[in-house]
């Protein structure tokens, strides 16, 4: 696929700006060599240079002046990243230095990149489908060794694999079907109903397999949501600050002190758990705190557990279970405070919950909690697959594919002719094809890119 900005070079500062010992700014296009070379003094000109090769030398100004000692790497078309001409400026770090090297670098005639245009040209250039220019993305956000692996595994193909293997499929089966379109008249099948029902019901086995992977895959992408929920002075931030071992919110005996919401990440077994500390749940007269309690409503519908704390050693009956049922989250109940209280006689009249008991000031019943809480939504430790699901872009095209396969199965069932049969297939295969970039708008890849950072 040819790239439709090959006659623009493009620029950026692909390290994060602030104090740090280097930075590299990154060129890419058909004049990127010839152009770094305006301003580079090194012992052999950068037009001469081989490819994978690595030079120091000065940045020098285009009116003289010397701007920084640097290091320049050269990567030649269409072995780069890209698939163009590459330079990366290595450069010493700070926000002063790297803003002069780069405008310095800008006083040639290079353009600013916009954001994901490096990965954007690498796609355009048919160095990775577009699933595997969504990974680098991941990538670089991942947060947890999960993440990490999902979007590695997307990167190296894995999933792409699994993609075009089955449009290869659907377009053999829309070949077939064409064939026997040419064959009909004469009266000579090549191919039976039931022979293409058995087709199509394998077909979207394996799409309904793919998509069955997405929560799982989400949560390992995004991470899985917590909300701590419970009444005024459960021990909710307690045990927040307890599980992040740090002191992040602010405790006190006073109710009703956390008005809003509080959100921090925690790895439990390479995932990422993103706990929210929410209001206490009760009715109050402060127009502030019954925001904070809608607040933590919605906060459970959207989460993908809902931690209930209860005060052990509250005797009160206050039930707050109108607030927490009709969350659709999974639910784990933790008992906290049990260092104040005989635990098993109050523990009892929790035991249809199945509770955790803890006590946050001391770090017991701690390691359960986490158990519990990844047990809430992985069933077992799985083992990351490449075809999984994370994207919802993805998922939704897959269920659209999925989708143009009952039709074709209806069709034959209601004796439609195959024609209209093979136009569905072909509409499952565009589908796939959308999702690794074979069928694309430039909306949609606008949408994609604009999400990446700036210099990747």
């Amino acid at each position: 696929m040819k790239n439709i900005f090959d006659q623009d070079t493009i620029a950026a500062i692909a390290t994060p700006v602030g104090e740090g010992a280097l930075a590299v700014i990154r060129l890419s296009g058909v004049d990127a060599i010839r152009d770094a070379d305006k301003i580079f003094k090194g012992r052999i000109k950068l037009v001469d240079a081989p490819a994978f090769t690595l030079h120091y030398g000065r940045l020098i100004s285009l009116n003289g002046e010397m701007i920084d000692e640097v290091m320049v790497s050269v990567f030649r078309n269409p072995t780069s990243y890209t698939g163009e001409d590459t330079v990366e400026v290595s450069c010493h770090g700070g926000y002063y230095i790297t803003q002069r090297v780069f405008d310095t670098i800008l006083s040639t005639g290079v353009r600013e990149a916009q954001p994901g245009e490096f990965t954007k040209r690498a796609f355009l250039n048919g160095k990775m489908d577009l699933s595997q220019a969504e990974a680098v993305a991941g990538v670089i956000a991942a947060k947890s060794e999960a993440s990490y692996k999902t979007s590695m595994y997307q990167l190296e193909g894995r999933f792409s694999d699994k993609v075009k293997s089955l449009r290869t499929d659907l377009l053999d089966l829309s070949s077939l079907l064409e064939i026997d379109l040419d064959f009909s008249e004469e009266g000579i099948p090549l191919i039976s109903e039931a022979e293409i029902i058995r087709r199509i019901r394998n077909l979207k086995a394996v799409l309904k397999g793919m998509m069955n992977t997405y929560e799982t895959g989400r949560r390992y992408r995004e991470g899985v949501s917590v909300a701590i929920v419970g009444k005024p002075n459960a021990g909710k931030s307690s045990l927040f600050n307890a599980l992040l071992a740090e002191d992040r919110a602010i405790v006190s005996h006073i109710a009703g002190t956390t008005r809003d919401f509080l959100e921090e990440s925690i790895l439990i077994k390479g995932v990422c758990f993103r706990l929210v500390d929410t209001a206490g749940l009760r009715y109050s007269a402060d127009s502030i705190e019954l925001e904070g309690v809608e607040r933590s409503r919605k906060l459970m519908q959207q989460s993908d557990i809902t931690l209930l704390v209860i005060d052990l050693s509250d005797s009160t009956s206050t039930d707050i279970s109108e607030f927490v049922n009709g969350s659709s989250s999974a639910k784990i109940t933790a008992l906290n405070k049990s260092d104040l209280v005989d635990v098993n006689s109050r523990k009892n009249l929790y035991a249809d919950n199945n509770p955790v008991v803890v006590s946050a000031i001391n770090s017991d019943g701690l390691d359960e909690l986490r158990d519990r809480l990844y047990s809430a939504v992985f069933a077992e430790a799985i083992e990351i697959q490449g075809a999984q699901v994370t994207s919802t872009r993805h998922y939704s095209l897959l269920a659209k594919a999925t989708r143009s396969l009952d039709q074709a199965e209806t069709a034959i069932t209601e004796g439609i002719s195959n024609e209209f049969v093979c136009t569905d297939i072909l509409a499952a295969s565009n589908s796939l094809a959308e999702i690794i970039g074979e069928v694309s708008s430039e909306d949609t890849l606008n949408n994609i890119f604009a999400h990446f950072c700036i210099g990747k």
